[in-house]
């Protein structure tokens, strides 16, 4: 036994990292409006299907009247605070994976001197309406739905947005501040469920059930 745990820790150790290609995404099929199906083989061509059935293009005109006139702002928004920042590390998962930064959040969590650096980028981000360009770069990896009897089409597919983590943490700031608002002047119907802290899928089946 002792010899062949020291060969398989060999093959471990003199081959090169990965799984043997069983994380790639096998030949993706798809039907144009005229019934015909085209396979896809190279990433580029899967790329392009998988943007193509995950990303539809936006609408083309925003159902916004041109003269709404919208009611007054029932709270003005106020800089963040230490504190603020500080829980909203604190709250970040220290572990997950970043985005093309790099950057884990274990670092902001375990280097305290950087909320110094941060506070007074973010309130200039809100105070002179602008974002940092990097931070909108995201990276996307396209997950199996578990439990699909055909994965050669491409909506049996799933996205995960790995952000940067700097912008991930303003926008857990601008979500629960937001969030507040909302809650404290009942801007939002009680039977609202979604992006809501405190209110998941399950309290919508008791609601419903209930209501019943």
């Amino acid at each position: 036994m002792v010899g062949t745990d020291i060969w398989i820790a060999h093959k471990y150790i003199s081959n090169p990292g990965g799984d043997g290609g069983k994380t790639r995404i096998p030949t993706l099929k798809k039907m144009n409006l005229e019934g015909q199906t085209t396979l896809a083989s190279t990433n580029e061509e899967k790329s392009e299907i998988l943007a193509q059935a995950l990303f539809p293009p936006p609408p083309a005109e925003t159902t916004v009247p041109a003269d709404y006139l919208y009611p007054e702002p029932a709270e003005k928004w106020t800089e963040i605070t230490q504190d603020q920042l500080t829980q909203a590390i604190n709250n970040l998962s220290p572990y997950k994976a970043p985005g093309p930064d790099g950057v884990a959040n274990i670092v902001f969590q375990r280097c305290q001197i950087l909320t110094d650096y941060l506070l007074p980028l973010f309130n200039a981000t809100v105070n002179l309406c602008t974002y940092y360009n990097p931070w909108r770069e995201s990276i996307t990896v396209i997950l199996q739905k578990p439990g699909k009897p055909d994965y050669l089409q491409p909506k049996v597919y799933r996205p995960i947005a790995l952000l940067n983590t700097t912008a991930k943490l303003l926008s857990a700031i601008v979500a629960d501040r937001t969030s507040f608002i909302l809650k404290t002047h009942n801007l939002l119907p009680s039977t609202h469920f979604g992006g809501r802290p405190g209110r998941s899928t399950k309290d919508s089946l008791h609601l419903l059930e209930n209501t019943i």
